[in-house]
């Protein structure tokens, strides 16, 4: 059971139909978090706490270990990771036109900092380094760069955009 609430905006991005895997929405016992079902339970996007941190991986019904993406002590930085993947799905689900956020080159004024292979955090444009170790596999797109575009974007705004038409009040510019 989780020991922290689920920002109500993320939990309206939830596609809570019946599933071979389980409903939209579930808060395993093995797990101190939330497991969100999509694709018909194909993938198990997963946001919860371990070691001091909090974390947001991802698992299948074929592969059921979480591959962890993001993790940080800040939750906030973890749930906009979490939304960067399962927004795109509601609105999918929800037909609503597609987001397509940049994932070539960091915002500008943010960089990738390598912490060891495959492992970045974002340099802010202040200086600092954002409290994040983010997985990069490489291949051409970079979800450091991407997430550098929702990296100000406070959490509740950035859920409401995706369950927005019109992706406001934070994203109408990547519709």
């Amino acid at each position: 059971m989780a020991h922290f609430p689920l920002n109500p905006e993320i939990a309206a991005l939830v596609v809570d139909i019946p599933m071979p895997a389980g409903h939209g929405l579930s808060v395993p016992a093995h797990l101190d978090g939330y497991t969100f079902n999509y694709s018909l339970g194909e993938f198990h996007h997963h946001l919860f706490y371990a070691n001091s941190s909090f974390h947001y991986g991802m698992s299948d019904r074929d592969f059921p270990d979480i591959d962890v993406e993001v993790s940080s002590p800040d939750r906030e930085i973890v749930e906009r990771a979490l939304l960067l993947n399962i927004g795109q799905l509601y609105r999918s689900y929800n037909r609503l036109p597609s987001l397509r956020l940049p994932d070539q080159q960091p915002q500008a004024g943010y960089e990738l900092v390598p912490v060891r292979p495959h492992i970045v955090t974002l340099r802010h444009p202040d200086g600092s380094l954002l409290p994040m170790e983010l997985r990069e596999t490489g291949g051409g797109s970079s979800e450091g760069a991407r997430y550098s575009y929702v990296a100000d974007v406070p959490v509740s705004d950035l859920a409401r955009s995706y369950a927005a038409a019109d992706a406001r009040p934070s994203l109408a510019a990547y519709l």
